[in-house]
């Protein structure tokens, strides 16, 4: 695949004596295989002026009873900081059909960000916008995601349908975008990482309503 530069000043931070960590998915067919992964890291001969950081827009309450057709999972973060965007990573596993992510300013403009409308888990990526956009504190993040876990589904995984949760296996589900971003400092990376974690306990408290 072709490596995905930042722009010029512009990086993540690996800090001195940190380990990278790669996670990767394997689902066993009774086969011995060998892994062929890579991975290549590009440095700056410049320090960087403004760091990437990652919105993890999650929703871990996932249940799908067997045979439902259109069960729906949503997601949510409003801004705290005027935040620039420049790039979302879908995930779902096998019963994902379509995921919907845009940005309501606080003005109530919607801001459309992404759309997969026929979700395939075989083709997902990191989809880079073609120009940064820079959205106002104040403006929310919305995530609608839907599943199928009816015998309809051809990718469904079991046959007959069977219950669904959240799970690391390719065989459980998964609700989350990854949207990039660009701070101008580590101040405003934890400002939003304290959003996150404020509003995980209030969809967790409204859950348990």
């Amino acid at each position: 695949s072709q490596p995905r530069l930042y722009p010029e000043g512009v990086g993540r931070l690996l800090p001195k004596g940190a380990d990278l960590v790669m996670q990767i998915h394997y689902h066993p067919d009774g086969v011995a295989r060998e892994d062929q992964s890579t991975v290549a890291i590009y440095l700056h001969r410049q320090p960087v002026k403004r760091r990437v950081a990652t919105i993890p827009l999650v929703n871990r309450e996932i249940d799908i009873p067997a045979g439902v057709k259109d069960y729906e999972r949503t997601a949510r973060l409003t801004l705290p900081i005027d935040t620039t965007i420049i790039g979302l990573m879908p995930h779902m596993h096998l019963l994902g059909r379509e995921m919907i992510v845009s940005a309501e300013k606080p003005d109530g403009t919607l801001v459309p960000l992404l759309h997969i409308d026929d979700w395939d888990f075989r083709w997902q990526d990191l989809y880079r916008l073609a120009e940064p956009l820079t959205l106002p504190r104040g403006t929310t993040l919305l995530l609608k995601a839907r599943y199928d876990n009816s015998s309809e589904n051809p990718d469904n995984p079991n046959n007959p349908p069977q219950r669904v949760r959240w799970g690391e296996q390719t065989t459980d589900e998964m609700c989350l975008c990854a949207i990039e971003y660009v701070a101008d400092s580590q101040a405003d990376i934890r400002t939003i990482r304290r959003a996150l974690l404020l509003q995980r306990l209030v969809d967790r408290l409204e859950e348990d309503d």
